[in-house]
């Protein structure tokens, strides 16, 4: 599952994260994921997340100093599920190693976390969760390189996800180093069982809409069969627990 839990700051009035934290938690709950990949937290929502649910393994750290500050892309792994073998963040620029780096964005620092996961049963894989660029093309371009990058040179044979708000529509030429790439073999899950469809929309600012553009993924090397995915609409009394839908996917990966 790939969820924007969006900032807690106070401008978001009645969408605060104090009105949304239980009904993000009950999605949680509702949906039991193996793996959860957040955007735009801050360390307190982790923290919040990690006490309600203690079955997942969190990892992630801030952005702005690759510690607590600014926002994470925490990744939450069912840990009755999955091992953790390995698992890191990088920054989206020339130097991706240094915390709160950035060459190509005009603002903020922006992240990618990832995970080696061995599972109890079948075969291991690597995930990513990502938050790229809102503004700047130049910056997701490099970013989906980067990406692509780190998976030839630390997993080239191990099946990948790649999930997040990528903030952008799926025929942005920023997409074609994941997409297109003989190496990495990535499809865009949500399409294989939804090849044409009106509501495809992600980020809704809190109104419910579910038209517009699709800016948020799953994506999956082929080695993984796509079973079931869909964008939750959950709310209550109109109340959304994000500013975006969330993604979720079923998946098979083939031995």
């Amino acid at each position: 599952m790939s969820f924007n839990i969006r900032n807690m700051h106070s401008r978001d009035g009645a969408n605060g994260w104090e009105h949304r934290r239980e009904a993000v938690c009950d999605l949680v709950r509702r949906y039991q994921p193996d793996i959860l990949g957040t955007q735009e937290a801050y360390f307190p929502q982790v923290e919040d997340l990690r006490q309600a649910l203690p079955e997942y393994a969190v990892l992630g750290v801030g952005r702005d100093d690759g510690q607590r500050k600014g926002e994470h892309c925490a990744l939450f792994v069912h840990s009755k599920r999955w091992q953790i073998g390995a698992s890191g963040t990088f920054w989206f620029s020339e130097t991706p190693d240094v915390p709160g780096s950035r060459h190509w964005t005009r603002e903020h620092p922006r992240i990618c976390t990832w995970a080696y996961l061995i599972g109890k049963t079948g075969s291991p894989f690597v995930v990513y969760n990502v938050h790229m660029d809102h503004e700047a093309q130049v910056a997701r371009e490099k970013s989906s390189v980067l990406i692509g990058e780190h998976i030839q040179r630390r997993y080239p044979e191990t099946p990948a996800l790649v999930m997040g708000d990528f903030n952008m529509e799926e025929d942005n030429p920023a997409m074609q180093p994941l997409l297109k790439a003989e190496a990495l073999r990535l499809y865009d899950t949500f399409r294989p069982l939804h090849p044409m469809t009106p509501r495809q929309g992600t980020f809704h600012g809190f109104m419910g809409e579910q038209g517009g553009e699709k800016i948020d993924y799953i994506l999956a090397s082929e080695a993984f069969r796509t079973l079931e995915t869909n964008i939750l609409y959950d709310n209550t009394e109109g109340r959304y627990p994000s500013d975006h839908f969330p993604l979720v996917a079923r998946l098979s990966l083939e031995d």
